[in-house]
């Protein structure tokens, strides 16, 4: 174990904590404690700075397009202060989402995530995932529809 780090088995609970309340319920209260004042969140090779109230409504905004999305995660690995995630996003795209109108489709988009925390906190994440699967099943990729 890392000076200044959680056990894995910590980070581990936390992590899985952020996908099961966080994003699969939209419940954030009891998560408050994991995330740092601000993290790093990097995604499409841009990294931002956001607060777990950015991060809420972010989740908000994919549950309204997702009423009943779902991160699947299938593997979980967590050693000294970094997690990583392979998972699968699920849902049903029945509500606006990104200046489109609901298609009814059914989503299911390969994920990667890795989460790495300080001092019992989160404190950044990189998510790689795959955007053209989700145009395409969502029906707003070039050339579909």
């Amino acid at each position: 174990m890392t000076r200044g780090h959680r056990r894995p088995s910590g980070n581990r609970a936390a992590a899985i904590a952020i996908f099961e309340d966080g994003w699969n319920r939209g419940e954030f209260e009891g998560l408050r404690r994991v995330f740092a004042p601000t993290f790093t969140f990097h995604v499409h090779g841009i990294a931002r700075e956001m607060t777990v109230g950015e991060l809420e409504r972010i989740v908000a905004t994919w549950r309204q397009g997702f009423p009943d999305l779902c991160f699947v995660l299938h593997e979980v690995i967590a050693e000294d202060a970094v997690v990583a995630i392979r998972s699968t996003l699920t849902g049903t795209h029945l509500g606006p989402w990104r200046g489109t109108t609901p298609s009814g489709n059914a989503i299911a988009v390969d994920h990667v995530f890795f989460l790495r925390f300080d001092d019992d906190v989160l404190v950044e994440v990189w998510e790689v995932l795959d955007s053209a699967a989700l145009e395409r099943q969502v029906g707003t990729a070039a050339g579909t529809g």
